[in-house]
């Protein structure tokens, strides 16, 4: 029987700054856009950035997009973090 997992992969431009897998019951999509938000935050964006991005009047750098049929979630523009659900 096949087993879900998570990718998640943070890149700098093209080049890779992160790369793990995790046990897909770990997380909830939910979770795992809180995850992506949370990467993307420390490794890309100024405290003040942080803070602009989240309320009424957000600046879009935290948004978490779907692609691929809600199996990939990216967040972050330049530096930035995916994750994908895959079966083995």
């Amino acid at each position: 029987m096949k087993k879900r997992f998570w990718v998640i992969q943070g890149f700098d431009g093209s080049e890779s700054l992160y790369e793990g897998e995790f046990a897909f019951s770990r997380y909830s999509e939910k979770q795992m856009t809180e995850l992506l938000r949370l990467l993307v935050a420390k490794e890309a964006l100024s405290a003040r950035e942080i803070v602009e991005s989240i309320g009424r009047k957000s600046t879009g750098l935290l948004e978490v997009h779907r692609q691929m049929d809600g199996k990939l979630f990216m967040c972050g523009q330049g530096i930035h973090f995916a994750a994908r659900v895959t079966e083995r």
